[in-house]
C-alpha cells in the first residue's frame, strides 16, 4: 500500500438495527412496468424494474408475511443454499485447469471489523477545498493507493493463466490469503431457474461475470468518450466487497428465506470494486490493443443484438475499466467513487494499463475531479463515468437511486433522455442542490425536490448498492418460480 499523509486508518464499526425483515415474496405482487423507451444507464441494471404510480409510492406500506411455502423447494429460496442464493452460476460448466469454475465467496463475517489492513481513506477536506491543484493531487494519490489495496493478492495469483486471478476461497481453506480474508461476493446474481441454453444476464460459469450495459460506440481518437448509442459489443463485470461490506451483505441475506433490506447499510470503511471487460476487439477499436484478455462464457460470443437467452460460448474479453466506491463517513451520502480506464500507452505505469481517471463525491458538477492527464470523464456534463457506462448518467447519481422496492423508470429514470429533459436532470444530478433555476419545479411529474435523496416513500435505501437491488429482485424471481412449481405439483 502506498504511504501518504492523505490517508488515515479506519476502524470497523458495527451497523445493526433489529428492524423487521421484508417477508418472503412481499414484493412479488408489484406490477412490472415495461418501458420500451427507457434508457438503461447503470451497469448493474439491464432489466425492467417493478414500478408503482407516484400516488401509490407515497402511501405504500410493507405487506404482511405470506403463508410459508412449507417444504416447497426450500433450497432454491434459501439465501445460504448452494442451490439458492449461493448458486455461483446457472451455467452448466464444470471447469477445467485452464478455465476454473467460478466459486462464490460467501462466508460473510459476523462483525464489520477489518480482517486485513484497512483501506486508504480520502482526505475529504482537501478534496472539497478551494485549492484545485491540491484536490487533484490528493485524488490521484487516493486512487493509486486504492489500486494497491485492491490488487494485493488478487492480480498476481497465477501469472501463467489470466483466468486464474481475482479468485477467492473460504478462509477455512486458505487462511493465509489476504484476498480470501478481505473480499466477498454478492449472492443471488445467478439467473434463477436458468438453464445453460437460457442463461439470462446472470453470472457466467468461469469468472462469475454478469452482463452489463452494452459497449456503445467510441473510437481510437475519442476513447474513452462515447460518441454514439450504437452497440459495438457486450460488456461484462464482477464486483467484490471488503469485510465491512461482506458483513452488511450477510445481514440482508441471512440463512433461510427471509431478507432484511433495511439492514443494507454499509459501515464506514466499506469498499466495493468492479472489474469490467468487453467483447469488442482491437480490430474494431484500436484503443484496446494490449489490454489484459481473459476468457468467459458470454451470450453469442459477445455480439450485438444477441438476446440475453442465447447460448453462451467461451469468448475472449478485454479489461477496459475498473470502478471503486468507498463509504468514507457515517452519513447516508458519504460515498466517494473512483474510476480507472485502460490506456495502452500507460501499461508500464499502472497494472494492465488501468489509469486512474478521477473521483466523484457528490452529484454537483464541481464534485467530480478528473485526474487523468490524457482522458476526460464520460459522464453527464463532465461528471465521472467510464466507457462502459452511459454518458447521460454519472457514478454517484446512478448509485444514489438504489432502493427497495425498486422505483419505476418513469418516476426515477437512470438518466435524462436528452439535455432538454430538465425534470430528469433535476432528479438525477441536481437534487444535491446544484442551484435554483436549473430545475423545473417538482410536481405531479414525480421529480424530487432539491436537497432530497432520490428514495421514494415506502421504499428503503440500499445505500448506493445497485447489486443489492439486483440480488433482491433475483431472489423474488426465485421465490415466484418455486411458488409456481409448487402450484403445478399440487
Amino acid at each position: 500500500m502506498l504511504s501518504s499523509p492523505v490517508f488515515r486508518p479506519l476502524s470497523g464499526k458495527k451497523a445493526g438495527n433489529g428492524l423487521v425483515p421484508f417477508a418472503r415474496g412481499s414484493v412479488v405482487a408489484l406490477a412490472l412496468v415495461v418501458l420500451a423507451s427507457a434508457v438503461t444507464a447503470c451497469k448493474d441494471r439491464n432489466y425492467n424494474a417493478p414500478g408503482l404510480s407516484e400516488s401509490t409510492q407515497r402511501s405504500t406500506v410493507l405487506a404482511p408475511a405470506p403463508t410459508p411455502l412449507a417444504t416447497v423447494a426450500p433450497e432454491s429460496v434459501d439465501n445460504r443454499s448452494a442451490k439458492g442464493g449461493l448458486l455461483a452460476s446457472a451455467d452448466e460448466f464444470n471447469g477445467t485447469p485452464e478455465h476454473p469454475r467460478f466459486q462464490l465467496k460467501s462466508d460473510y463475517p459476523l462483525k464489520p471489523d477489518f480482517l486485513t489492513s484497512s483501506p486508504p481513506e480520502p482526505n475529504m477536506v482537501v478534496l472539497r477545498g478551494a485549492d484545485a491543484l491540491a484536490a487533484k493531487r490528493a485524488s490521484q494519490e487516493w486512487l493509486e493507493a486504492m489500486q494497491s489495496y485492491i490488487y494485493e493478492d488478487m492480480n498476481s495469483q497465477d501469472t501463467s493463466n489470466a483466468n486464474a486471478n481475482f479468485r477467492l476461497a473460504d478462509t477455512a481453506h486458505e487462511p493465509a490469503s489476504v484476498s480470501s480474508k478481505r473480499w466477498y461476493h454478492m449472492p443471488w446474481l445467478h439467473t434463477p431457474g436458468a438453464l445453460a441454453a437460457k442463461p439470462g444476464r446472470g453470472r457466467d460459469g468461469i469468472w462469475g461475470l454478469t452482463r452489463e450495459l452494452d459497449m456503445l460506440t467510441t473510437s481510437e481518437a475519442n476513447w474513452p468518450l462515447i460518441t454514439s448509442s450504437a452497440c459495438m459489443g457486450t460488456n461484462w463485470g464482477i464486483g467484490f466487497f471488503n469485510e465491512p461490506g461482506g458483513y452488511a451483505i450477510g445481514q440482508v441475506f441471512p440463512k433461510g428465506d427471509l431478507t432484511f433490506p433495511e439492514k443494507g447499510v454499509f459501515p464506514k470503511g466499506t469498499v466495493s470494486f468492479k472489474i469490467l471487460f468487453t467483447s469488442v476487439t482491437p480490430s474494431a477499436l484500436p484503443a484496446l490493443e494490449g489490454a489484459w484478455t481473459i476468457e468467459a462464457l458470454v451470450n453469442g460470443k459477445g455480439a450485438c443484438g444477441k438476446a440475453s437467452n442465447s447460448a453462451r460460448e467461451i469468448t475472449p474479453l478485454r479489461h477496459i475499466q475498473m470502478d471503486v466506491m468507498m463509504k468514507w463517513g457515517d452519513g447516508p451520502s458519504d460515498w466517494i467513487f473512483g474510476n480507472y480506464v485502460f490506456n495502452k500507452a500507460r501499461k508500464g505505469d499502472y497494472w494492465q494499463g488501468m489509469e486512474p481517471l478521477g473521483v466523484q463525491f457528490g452529484v454537483k458538477q464541481e464534485q467530480t475531479i478528473v485526474t487523468s492527464p490524457t482522458f476526460s470523464a464520460n459522464g453527464f456534463r463532465g461528471r465521472l463515468n467510464g466507457p462502459a457506462d452511459n454518458p447521460k448518467a454519472s457514478c454517484f447519481s446512478c448509485h444514489a437511486r438504489a432502493q427497495w422496492p425498486e422505483p419505476s423508470f418513469a418516476l426515477l429514470p437512470f438518466a435524462p433522455r436528452n439535455d432538454a429533459d430538465t425534470v430528469n436532470i433535476c432528479v438525477l444530478h441536481e437534487w444535491g442542490g446544484e442551484g435554483p433555476g436549473k430545475c423545473r419545479a417538482c410536481g405531479a411529474s414525480g421529480c424530487l425536490a432539491e436537497g432530497k435523496e432520490p428514495v421514494f416513500l415506502g421504499a428503503v435505501s440500499l445505500d448506493y448498492s445497485l447489486q443489492f437491488g439486483l440480488a433482491l429482485r433475483n431472489r423474488e424471481n426465485a421465490f415466484s418460480l418455486a411458488k409456481a412449481l409448487a402450484g403445478k405439483a399440487n
